[in-house]
């Protein structure tokens, strides 16, 4: 099954139906990881996807965290780059319940993707499309967080 479809990670269907996040800088950085993976065919390309990659996740959380209102778990204040803690903090206070813990989780993994493909010497095509791949269901989910409130 991955042999048969795994052409779509990668192809132009898949890359040309991004539709924007409504964040000007998210959106213009998922465009220049979208941009730069169709034409990488080296290492070096596939890790500075990775790099944009980890600063479109530290935008997005930047944009949704308020040291006012999320707070995080282990009480350490996040700095202005630790995104796994700005979006943990900002997930734990808008998600209750079982979806909050995927969602943490799901997010945490994303944050890793990208910071381990930053530094993966041996990095692939497929590792830098999966990055894509996550950094861009990461902008979406927060997105959809923000606009349906909890009730």
């Amino acid at each position: 099954m991955f042999t048969r479809f795994s052409r779509f990670a990668t192809s132009a269907l898949y890359l040309e139906q991004y539709q924007p996040t409504g964040g000007e800088r998210v959106d213009r950085s998922i465009d220049e990881m979208k941009n730069r993976l169709e034409v990488a065919n080296a290492e070096e390309q596939f890790q500075a996807i990775g790099m944009l990659g980890r600063e479109t996740i530290i935008t997005v959380a930047q944009q949704v965290f308020d040291r006012t209102l999320h707070k995080t778990e282990d009480g350490v204040e996040p700095s202005e780059t630790d995104a796994k803690r700005m979006l943990d903090a900002f997930l734990g206070c808008e998600l209750a319940g079982a979806s909050n813990e995927r969602t943490r989780k799901f997010t945490k993994s994303a944050v890793d993707m990208a910071n381990q493909l930053t530094h993966d010497r041996m990095a692939t095509k497929r590792d830098a499309s999966m990055c894509l791949t996550s950094v861009t269901s990461v902008a979406y989910l927060i997105k959809l967080i923000q606009e349906n409130p909890q009730e």
